[in-house]
Parts: C-alpha cells; sequence; structure tokens
C-alpha cells in the first residue's frame, strides 16, 4: 500500500472515530453512492472468472459432462449478462440516487445468479476424495471469495448474495459427504469465510464513512459558495450604498458651496472631492490632489501663507485657516480675474495622540457673500 493510499485510510479512520455520525449518516445519497461504487469496481473484473471457470473444467475433465459445462457457462452468462445490462440501466438512469433501492435488487439478484452457477460446480466437485482436485477448488474458491469482498464489499447485499450461493453448496456437500479431504477443505473454507466476511465489512465501513465525508466536503463548500455569494451580494449593495452617500454629499457640497479634502500621513495621499476640483477650475483626471497644484493655481503673493498653512497643520495639528486668491480660467474679453478662497484645516488624531489625517474644506468667499445675505434679509 501506498504513502498516501496509507494516510488516506488512517485520515478516514480517524475522522470516523472522532465523529461517528459519518457511519451513521442515514442520507440516502451514501447508500446510491454505494451502488455507484459496486457498479465501478465490478466493471473491470466482470468476464474474469470466465478464466478460473474454465481452468476448474481442465482440472476435473475427467469427472465433467458436456452438459455440465454448458450448464454452468450459460447459467454464469446469464448472471453476468444481468449485471451488464443492470449496470448500463443504472448508469443512464438519471434519477438512481432517488431509485437505489430498487437498483440494489437487481444487482443483488445478478450476483446470486452468478454466485450459484460457482456453487453447482462446488456441489457436482466437492466430493472428490482426491487432496489435488480440493487444492484446486480450494484454490478457485478463495480466489472467487476474494474477487468478491473486493468488488461487492461497498454494497454488503450483493456481496452476501454471491457468497452464500457459492459456499452454501460446498460446506452442504462436505457435511453430506464427510470424508477427510473435504473436512480440511470445509475447515479452510470455513476460516476464509470469517476472513472474507470481517475483510468486506471493513472495507464497506471505509467506503461509506469515505462517502460521507464527501457529502460533509460538498456541504461545507456549498455554505462556503452560499456565503460568498451573499458576502458578495453584500459588498455590491455596500458599494452601491457608499456610491449614492458620495453622490449625495457631492450634490450637498456642491449646493452649499463649498469642496472638502483629506490627507492621510501614513500613505501620505491627499484626496480632494469632486467640487474642490471644480471650485480650483481643476479637472480630476488632469491634475492630481496635490498641495503643489494648489499652489500653482494661487496667487504668486499668497503662495507662502498657503504653504505656510500645511505645514503648519502637519507639524502642530492646531486647527487653522487661510484666505488666499485663486486664478479664473482666460477668458475671451480679457486676463484671468482672481476669486477669494478660504481653505480651514484640521487633524485627527489617534489614540496616542500622534497625527494619522488632516482634512478640511474649502470654501469660496464669493458665493458665500450672497448666501450671508440672503440669509439676513430671511431673518
Amino acid at each position: 500500500m501506498s504513502d498516501s493510499n496509507t494516510s488516506h485510510t488512517a485520515l478516514v479512520a480517524r475522522l470516523a472515530e472522532d465523529d461517528g455520525s459519518l457511519f451513521e449518516n442515514p442520507s440516502p445519497l451514501i447508500d446510491a453512492m454505494l451502488i455507484e461504487r459496486l457498479f465501478q469496481y465490478s466493471w473491470p473484473t466482470r468476464y474474469l472468472p470466465y478464466l478460473v471457470l474454465f481452468a476448474g473444467f481442465a482440472a476435473f475433465r475427467q469427472q465433467v459432462e458436456w452438459i455440465e459445462i454448458v450448464g454452468i457457462t450459460l447459467l454464469y452468462t446469464l448472471g453476468t449478462w444481468w449485471l451488464d445490462h443492470q449496470r448500463y440501466g443504472f448508469a443512464e438512469d438519471p434519477n438512481r440516487q432517488q431509485r437505489w433501492q430498487y437498483w440494489a435488487q437487481r444487482f443483488t439478484i445478478g450476483s446470486t445468479v452468478t454466485g450459484s452457477a460457482w456453487g453447482i460446480f462446488f456441489w457436482l466437485h466437492a466430493g472428490t476424495p482426491d487432496y489435488a482436485q480440493q487444492a484446486v477448488l480450494c484454490v478457485m474458491w478463495s480466489g472467487l471469495a476474494l474477487s468478491n469482498s473486493t468488488t461487492r464489499s461497498p454494497h454488503l447485499p450483493a456481496f452476501y448474495a454471491f457468497f452464500a450461493a457459492l459456499a452454501l453448496p460446498l460446506f452442504t456437500r462436505v457435511l453430506i459427504d464427510g470424508s477427510t479431504p473435504q473436512y480440511v477443505m470445509g475447515l479452510f473454507g470455513v476460516v476464509l469465510a470469517i476472513t472474507f466476511c470481517i475483510r468486506a465489512h471493513s472495507s464497506h465501513r471505509q467506503e461509506r464513512v469515505a462517502l460521507a465525508l464527501r457529502l460533509r466536503n460538498a456541504e461545507l463548500v456549498a455554505d462556503i459558495d452560499r456565503a460568498r455569494a451573499e458576502a458578495t451580494a453584500a459588498h455590491v449593495a455596500a458599494e452601491q450604498a457608499l456610491a449614492a452617500r458620495a453622490q449625495s454629499y457631492a450634490t450637498a457640497e456642491r449646493l452649499a458651496g463649498f469642496g472638502s479634502w483629506e490627507w492621510t500621513m501614513e500613505d501620505d495621499h491627499l484626496v480632494w472631492s469632486d467640487n474642490m476640483f471644480r471650485m480650483l477650475n481643476l479637472s480630476p483626471s488632469a491634475a492630481p490632489a496635490a498641495v503643489d497644484v494648489l499652489l500653482d493655481s494661487t496667487h504668486f503673493t499668497d503662495r507662502p501663507k498657503v504653504a505656510q498653512f500645511f505645514t503648519a497643520l502637519r507639524c502642530e495639528g492646531r486647527p487653522g485657516e487661510v484666505e488666499f486668491r485663486v486664478g479664473d480660467q482666460e477668458g475671451p474679453y480679457g486676463p484671468r480675474t482672481w476669486r477669494r478662497m478660504r481653505l480651514l484645516g484640521i487633524a485627527r488624531r489617534d489614540s496616542t495622540g500622534r497625527i494619522v489625517a488632516l482634512c478640511g474644506t474649502l470654501r469660496d468667499l464669493r458665493e458665500e457673500a450672497p448666501r450671508q445675505a440672503s440669509d439676513q434679509s430671511i431673518a
């Protein structure tokens, strides 16, 4: 056994010990999957027993009659054809997982028929007093029983149907005749029968636990996919809500006549709102949010105090404000004009008092004056 198979068997055994519900899982899917295992395991070796059958005919050629050869061969062929027919039907049945009991019964019937062909052969020849022929029968019976435990152990009813049809005629003939070679054969057969039954039950348990584990893994994957889909939907909803909130905030900024900015210290990243770009006559795609870009738009005599405003805010963190002039774009009838702006800023600190970000607003004083006058007239 390879290291990977050994580790797989050990893992299945450990999981079965830690969680007995894996073996006790009553899901009909597991029984249907066990039928599929029976279909998969028995398919490659379905015609191999013909070699054993004709080898037995050759070993007992002096006692074998043609009617026996033809009858047993036809019976075994009938059982094999029946099983092949059921395999094709099972593979093409779209509802096989729901109809697993139906297919289990039919596989059991086919196993009984093929096992009966061998049972008849052993009944006819188990009475031989020759030790050599008894040894041939022993080898044949052991090989067939081993093959049965290997291919049919996933589905115990099919295993026992074949095994009973194979073994009962042999043991019955031993008890009837009662010669020494037959007793030796019978005793050896009983030991092998117990061994093969234990092996079949162990293999069946491992298969059932492995399939239950596969189902549980499929359930976990489905839960993960469902959680991922829900998280994706929640993320999309959150992004949409955030975009709507940002749009509402941008609209509020424009109506109120101000722009906002934020400067994070950790990554030295400065962000301007869309309305701040508009107030500075800049495009977000053409000019990045940067202090140098703001200074370029500022009247050259006001640039030192704007630069000093940002330096003091970064170093000391005290709230402050500064007024400066920003130039409009060149018009068709004259040079560029200047608008007065007020820049306000505060520092945001963490629990230790360290400055982590700067934020503030930019207000157009030309738009602020009419608004203040309107508020006074209303009052």
